[in-house]
């Protein structure tokens, strides 16, 4: 069971450090907030795992390994990995909540260049080639979440 809602996380700081400014969206195990950086004064990209009453174990444990993981890439179509911590627990939830701090790239999604029709078989192909690119980077293990737009 979910135990925050994302009205809830508005405005709030994470971490002495990272605004929740909006909520960008939403993924099967965490949301997606545009947030500012009050130390650096920039905009980032926070990724927060949803809190769970049970405490979750499993996904923090393939939470905290996306961060490893994303942490250890660099290339060009990936969004860059700038931070992760713990907060404290929402209420009703006894882990503390984990969150990850990422590069904000700007763009539309996959799904709201969808909206707006269906894409060009140049377009297509370009999204496809730009996404593949970023394979030679993954293990067969791992996959990456976080991608830039194009």
């Amino acid at each position: 069971m979910v135990v925050a809602t994302t009205k809830e996380r508005a405005g709030a700081l994470l971490g002495g450090r990272y605004r929740l400014e909006e909520h960008l969206g939403r993924g099967g195990m965490a949301d997606v907030w545009w947030a500012t950086d009050e130390l650096l004064q920039r905009a980032v990209a926070v990724k927060i795992l949803r809190s769970r009453a049970d405490g979750g174990g499993l996904d923090r444990e393939r939470f905290r390994e996306e961060a490893r993981t994303a942490a250890r890439l660099s290339h060009p179509g990936i969004a860059v990995v700038y931070d992760f911590g713990e907060a404290d627990a929402p209420p009703g939830s006894a882990a503390p909540l984990l969150y990850l701090v990422m590069e904000l790239v700007e763009g539309p999604s996959v799904a709201q260049l969808l909206a707006s029709g269906p894409l060009g078989v140049e377009h297509t192909v370009d999204l496809l080639v730009e996404a593949g690119s970023t394979s030679p980077t993954t293990t067969a293990s791992s996959t990456v979440t976080s991608s830039r737009p194009i």
